[in-house]
């Protein structure tokens, strides 16, 4: 999920697992991002977001709620897709240095 604005953005990812398993999801989500920002995406898996995003995008198309908050804050019904550069750009952001891990359980 991405949080704050152009100038303040973070991406908060929430990783559901039981108690004895998230330190181990945890190390799965960092490796990820390392991978990711050592330029890991492909064209053909840009392409394939890409596609995963315009089926999205059709589908809200069909949302009242989603077409009315989107005409209240001025925004598309659907995004520009990014460019391989943008998605470097971005990707490049993801160094581990960057990484804040803030865990939180939840007693059943």
């Amino acid at each position: 999920r991405l949080l704050g604005g152009e100038r303040n953005a973070a991406l908060a990812i929430a990783i559901p697992a039981e108690p004895e398993r998230l330190e181990d999801a945890v190390a799965q989500v960092r490796g990820l991002l390392e991978r990711l920002a050592s330029g890991a995406m492909t064209r053909a898996e840009l392409r394939f977001a890409e596609r995963y995003f315009q089926l999205r995008d059709r589908e809200r198309a069909f949302d009242p709620m989603f077409r009315l908050v989107a005409l209240w804050f001025g925004r598309p019904l659907a995004a520009k897709a990014p460019t391989l550069a943008e998605v470097r750009t971005l990707q490049r952001s993801l160094t581990p240095t960057r990484h804040v891990v803030v865990i939180t359980t939840r007693d059943k």
